[in-house]
């Protein structure tokens, strides 16, 4: 049975273009708050112009929730437009949208009849992650990175295969499509002449941390415009390439979601990439103004006054990165490695004070490598070694 007669969703429309709106995160006089609707199909008969009180009512209940439970909050808040679009423009769940990674999906969760994120991360409450025994809208339980293009891709097909209509859509990270099973199903979707999948590139320059490698620079001259039209890697491999496009901007991202199903169900085509451009921790300025990672995860805190940072927690991470530390000062053939997410896995300290005993690689999550401070006096670290990768 396909997905679509699992779960009985409404006849697949085309939309009338929308009526201009106003950016949300950047607007300096904020809007009148909307109450979140109970499911698409109502958000889907909102006007325009209630979009921005929309983006704001859900930044604020992201901020209320997460300082009481914890999560995800910086990619949430960075994806408050961009989601709303997708689910204004496809028609979930009969067209599926696939978050990768799955903790970028609160907003999805939101506006898909769990506007309250009730128990987020407790034992029988929400899940930080799409959760099928939730909703008939988290179609694929993903955690992490690379995986939501082959998924969207293989749903896409099932669907053709039964005769259905829609599209499919993949949502993926800058970081995240460096994986190698995103390539992979890059190059896949790039042979499926006829395929009507959306990857919408959610590009805010980093993962946990800054994303760093070839990948990473050629985004960066789509950025800036240094690519010619029709330059780009993906429509060098056969794709529809469309944008940059604002990620904060609701017009630019109502427009550019109707072209991309526009192109998706031309039968000559083999599957769109949607550029969209986001600031992870977008509305929060504390989240913004955090280099280290624009608060990507977060325990409890508070909303208000000095406190009102992310807290700081001795943590068996935290632990084990002084012990290497030890270790690294004490023996030059100690190296420690790291899959890029240096901080979360307690290598700040080490990769600083004894940058050479330090090696991140450029995976799905990269970080960029800054040189650090010298080591403190009488702190012996290892002369450097050539296996750094980024």
């Amino acid at each position: 049975m396909s997905t679509t007669e699992q779960h009985a969703a409404a006849p697949i429309r085309r939309r009338p273009r929308p009526a201009p709106s106003r950016p949300a995160a950047d607007s300096t006089v904020p809007p009148p708050e909307v109450p979140i609707p109970a499911d698409p199909e109502a958000l889907r008969t909102l006007d325009a112009e209630q979009l921005p009180g929309l983006a704001r009512t859900l930044r604020r209940r992201l901020l209320e929730i997460c300082a009481v439970s914890g999560g995800h909050l910086g990619p949430n808040l960075g994806v408050v437009e961009l989601t709303l679009a997708l689910h204004r423009e496809f028609r979930s769940p009969a067209e599926p949208i696939v978050f990768d990674t799955g903790h970028q999906a609160y907003v999805h969760k939101m506006l898909t009849g769990r506007a309250d994120l009730e128990g987020l991360r407790r034992a029988g409450g929400t899940s930080g992650y799409p959760d099928r025994g939730e909703s008939a809208h988290d179609l694929v339980e993903n955690s992490h990175a690379s995986g939501s293009i082959a998924w969207a891709h293989g749903l896409d097909r099932a669907h053709r295969l039964a005769g259905e209509p829609g599209v499919s859509v993949a949502v993926i990270g800058d970081g995240a499509l460096t994986g190698g099973v995103g390539l992979e199903a890059l190059n896949e979707l790039a042979a499926d002449r006829g395929s009507r999948t959306v990857v919408v590139l959610n590009d805010n320059t980093r993962s946990y941390a800054p994303t760093v490698g070839g990948l990473a620079r050629h985004l960066a001259a789509l950025r800036t415009g240094e690519v010619l039209p029709g330059q780009d890697v993906f429509t060098q491999l056969g794709l529809t390439y469309l944008g940059p496009v604002d990620g904060h901007d609701l017009t630019a991202l109502a427009a550019a979601t109707a072209a991309a199903r526009e192109a998706a169900e031309d039968p000559g085509s083999a599957g769109v990439v949607l550029h969209v451009l986001t600031r992870k921790g977008a509305g929060f300025a504390r989240a913004e103004a955090d280099a280290v990672d624009h608060w990507h995860a977060t325990g409890p805190f508070s909303l208000e006054g000095e406190e009102a940072t992310k807290p700081a927690a001795r943590t068996w991470s935290a632990r084990l990165g002084a012990a290497v530390l030890d270790a690294a000062r004490a023996d030059e053939r100690v190296v420690a490695l790291s899959a890029a997410m240096i901080d979360p896995v307690g290598s700040p300290r080490c990769s600083r004070r004894c940058p050479s005993a330090s090696s991140t690689s450029a995976s799905p999550s990269s970080s960029r490598w800054t040189p650090p401070p010298a080591s403190p006096p009488g702190a012996a670290c290892p002369s450097s070694r050539s296996t750094r990768r980024s």
